[in-house]
């Protein structure tokens, strides 16, 4: 007799969730955000853990147009039950950062409970995932880079439809860096993100893309090269100096990681070889696109980091100053009113150092860098490293904790470092079960 085949609900799921999005974003249809929250949370109720965790990882980049806080806190009760158990470490970490938040609410002018239960949500989400030995990496993987694909579509889509008709004179002046722009005119909830958002988006994409790339063939390498270049396009329009130094960098190991295999490198010359030619093209029929880099270069003040140092100096001062913040921390939520600063953190370890206190923050950097002991480094190459160092290196110059999302890639990223590992795991118990 034969058995009856569980339903996959995952390409459902994305083929729904991705039709409501560019219903609402692109053809400009408005609905009740909760027809996403109910549709979101049946296909979680209904759906197997492995294809909910994979859905989760989807969802990571769309955070930025989706209402999240009650998604991403139904989805984790509704894996809790799934899974059966919480990972031990998962549950203290969720509670030591869920309690210190609760503390600096104490001191907030005016708690905003909503805020504190979409940050507590993804905490949970962030630390359940990172801790989850069962879970499928590749599956989780390849979800989020879906999801990184539907967000650049969607904004590079939407940002060129309402762009005005001077948009490339204003580029060229700086006055309009892919991000926020699209979204200006809005009403009601639609994707999102910043300039710096995008560039993060973009960067940990391209570096996905890379590791896909030298072990794909045929159309599944077609595949990640267009997804490759829409990163590219992505991370170029927004203008950012750091998603430039990174892209550098990240290409400059990916490179040195594919010193061994000779197609590879002469693909990957060939790869810049035609980029620089396109570029070329671009710039000679639209010097305006040039102007927008070397303005931008010009302009920028590279010794403070474009105030960046500035920023830092200030949050020291005020942290440094108060004896609770050391101990306890200004909190996450609230930390721009706690501290009376109007900007935001612009560097991920001072952010958690000040959001959490000298000691909160140990714990975090702890429970964020235990899960690498399990790596085998005999397991690893330089390749798998790469997503890792990206996430590292971007987020020195932007937010981590707050916005919550912004911890996520993280997660994947150690995905990509561990997965290997993971398989000769599995490989090793099938073969000390046979």
């Amino acid at each position: 007799m034969l058995e009856k085949k569980e339903i996959q609900y995952f390409p459902i799921f994305i083929f729904g969730l991705c039709s409501l999005l560019v219903a609402r974003d692109v053809i400009g249809i408005s609905y009740n955000k909760f027809i996403l929250v109910g549709f979101i949370l049946l296909f979680a109720i209904v759906s197997n853990y492995k294809d909910l965790s994979s859905m989760l990882c989807f969802m990571f980049p769309l955070t930025w147009g989706l209402p999240y806080t009650y998604i991403f806190l139904g989805c984790i009760i509704i894996c809790w039950f799934k899974r059966k158990k919480i990972p031990g470490p998962s549950f203290i970490l969720i509670i030591i950062f869920f309690l210190l938040e609760i503390v600096a609410s104490f001191f907030y002018q005016t708690t905003d409970y909503i805020s504190i239960i979409k940050y507590v949500s993804v905490i949970a989400i962030f630390f359940t995932f990172l801790y989850d030995s069962e879970i499928d990496k590749i599956s989780c993987i390849k979800a989020y880079y879906y999801g990184s694909i539907v967000l650049c579509l969607i904004i590079l889509v939407t940002t060129f439809r309402n762009a005005p008709s001077n948009w490339l004179y204003l580029f060229s002046k700086g006055w309009f860096r892919f991000g926020s722009k699209q979204a200006e005119d809005a009403e009601g909830m639609m994707l999102s993100v910043n300039s710096n958002t995008l560039a993060y988006y973009s960067i940990v994409g391209i570096a996905i893309a890379y590791y896909f790339i030298p072990g794909t063939k045929g159309k599944q390498r077609w595949l990640h090269i267009f997804a490759l270049g829409l990163f590219l396009i992505s991370g170029v329009f927004t203008v950012s100096i750091s998603w430039m130094i990174v892209f550098a960098v990240c290409t400059l190991l990916f490179v040195f990681s594919q010193t061994k295999n000779v197609k590879a490198v002469l693909f990957s010359a060939l790869g810049m070889i035609v980029l620089l030619l396109v570029f070329r093209i671009a710039i000679s029929n639209r010097p305006e696109l040039l102007s927008a880099f070397t303005d931008r270069l010009a302009n920028a003040d590279l010794r403070t980091g474009n105030n960046r140092t500035e920023l830092m100096l200030g949050y020291h001062r005020v942290f440094i100053n108060n004896p609770r913040f050391i101990f306890l921390g200004t909190g996450v939520t609230q930390y721009r009113q706690v501290t009376n600063l109007i900007n935001s953190f612009h560097n991920m370890i001072q952010q958690i150092f000040v959001s959490y206190g000298v000691f909160g923050g140990l714990i975090f950097f702890i429970g964020l860098l235990a899960p690498l002991r399990k790596i085998k480094k005999h397991t690893t190459t330089l390749l798998d490293w790469i997503p890792l160092i990206v996430v590292l290196l971007f987020t020195q110059t932007i937010q981590f904790i707050n916005p919550e999302s912004l911890m996520l890639p993280f997660v994947i990223a150690f995905y990509l470092l561990s997965a290997n590992s993971a398989k000769e795991e599995e490989n090793e118990t099938l073969y000390y079960n046979g």
